[in-house]
């Protein structure tokens, strides 16, 4: 509920959370409030930077958005959590990262209903033969993109489902979000 340059402001320890937002900062981080009070605030920002230095990375999770692996799937709730994610590409800047889960079967076996998808808002331009997270009408679906002669084909690695063709000209009718760089799915 706060800009980002005002967490960043939180961060540097030029500024310290309201009260209401203490209590929001100690559920989003799953930590007593009393570890976020202006006195120990500090020591949770060197805490959390140390896991970065560690290769771990706070990310935002948005835990009931879902892409569709499928048709389409509708979003109406945006709050998000912070998560640790562990191993991400060395060239991507966190703050650009976001995660959500993937719903249906479409994209069967590599993601799997329920798969986290991490996705980089910075790489939006088309590489061929890569995954990506976009909009289309009000449901955000996920797929390989790939150059054909006339436009890009859309691919699910589930062959119970056709690909899809879009002429250069069309792609404004989708929104890229960005790509796929870590996925991580739960084993049953």
């Amino acid at each position: 509920g706060v800009t980002k340059s005002t967490i960043s402001q939180w961060e540097l320890g030029k500024a310290h959370p309201k009260p209401k937002n203490i209590v929001r900062l100690a559920e989003q981080l799953n930590v007593p409030r009393e570890t976020i009070e202006e006195d120990n605030y500090s020591a949770v920002v060197r805490q959390h930077r140390l896991s970065e230095e560690g290769n771990i990375k706070l990310v935002p999770f948005y835990s009931e958005v879902r892409a569709a692996a499928g048709h389409g799937h509708l979003n109406q709730e945006e709050r998000y959590e912070l998560i640790h994610i562990k191993n991400l590409p060395e060239t991507t800047a966190h703050k650009n990262l976001f995660c959500i889960l993937t719903s249906g079967d479409s994209m069967e076996p590599v993601l799997n209903h329920g798969t986290l998808l991490v996705i980089d808002t910075t790489q939006r331009n088309i590489i061929d033969g890569k995954m990506y997270v976009f909009g289309q009408e009000e449901a955000l679906r996920v797929k390989v993109f790939s150059y054909e002669k006339n436009g890009v084909k859309l691919t699910s690695y589930n062959k119970d489902y056709s690909d899809e063709f879009y002429r250069f000209d069309e792609l404004n009718s989708l929104r890229v979000l960005g790509k796929v760089v870590f996925h991580s799915t739960k084993i049953d």
